[in-house]
């Protein structure tokens, strides 16, 4: 007697929306092959095609965050300032007054790490980090005294001002990501989650009470896609972690990683 086949486990709760997405539509699609009514699963198709539609609906739909645009504005502000900053030190290495001259020469060796080209086209967490590295250097003593010789301390101000309220916009906007999406997708994949365990456990009874070459074929189909589905979830969690790993790396050497530092004179904005 061969032992009843069984589903493959799969770990719903791990995937993200989108992989999550797709394998229900996989599955889906795998059903409409068989067909439900040789699985014996009609019952169970129409709340399960709801519930897909629903949720395909979600994660197709375009959300806009009120942030995204006050983010913009901030940016902007941020290039400006920075732009400002680098030209002014840049124009007094050429000053004819000894003690600007000196600080410009003084301060553009500090500023070189962060005045990299296009810079201010950088991605927003690059940026961030460019700009947060300058500060930190910027406050100590040695330097800030040089940034008031050249007239610079007040647009040092409205830089950290302007950066201190763009990371607390982009941790409001992460928080509106989150809210949304786990409002809107939370429920649908638990009902999904509820169906698809009823749907694998029906097919599965039904094999053993009733046992089926097309049924047996359906599982060890859907088995050859669970593992496919975690393969790709192993690779996006690596791709994942590379990725963490090369912009941990590209800080290192771009200057702009602050660890070991001095504290900044200035207090925390």
């Amino acid at each position: 007697m061969e032992a009843n086949l069984k589903f493959e486990p799969i770990a719903l709760g791990k995937l993200d929306n989108d992989l999550y997405r797709d394998t229900m539509v996989r599955f889906d699609s795998l059903i409409t092959v068989a067909t439900p009514e040789k699985l014996g699963i009609a019952e169970y198709m129409p709340v399960f095609t709801s519930n897909l539609n629903n949720l395909k609906d979600l994660l197709e739909r375009p959300y806009m965050y009120v942030e995204t645009a006050e983010l913009g504005d901030l940016d902007k502000q941020r290039d400006q300032l920075f732009i400002f900053i680098n030209q002014m030190i840049r124009t007094a290495v050429n000053s004819p007054v000894p003690a600007q001259k000196t600080a410009a020469d003084v301060l553009s060796v500090m500023m070189h790490p962060y005045a990299i080209k296009n810079a201010t086209r950088a991605t927003y967490a690059r940026e961030s980090g460019l700009i947060e590295g300058m500060l930190l250097d910027a406050y100590k003593p040695e330097n800030l005294a040089h940034f008031t010789t050249l007239g610079l301390k007040e647009s040092l101000e409205q830089l950290k001002s302007v950066q201190a309220a763009f990371k607390a916009k982009t941790e409001e906007r992460s928080d509106s990501r989150k809210l949304i999406w786990a409002e809107k997708t939370k429920d649908s994949r638990s009902k999904m989650d509820v169906v698809y365990g009823r749907i694998t456990d029906h097919i599965v009874a039904k094999n053993i009470l009733e046992p089926s070459a097309d049924i047996n074929k359906f599982i060890e189909d859907w088995n050859v896609r669970i593992k496919e589905i975690r393969n790709s979830y192993k690779q996006s969690q690596s791709m994942k972690e590379a990725a963490r790993k090369k912009k941990t790396d590209t800080a290192d050497e771009s200057g702009t990683n602050t660890s070991g530092r001095p504290p900044s004179e200035a207090p925390q904005a």
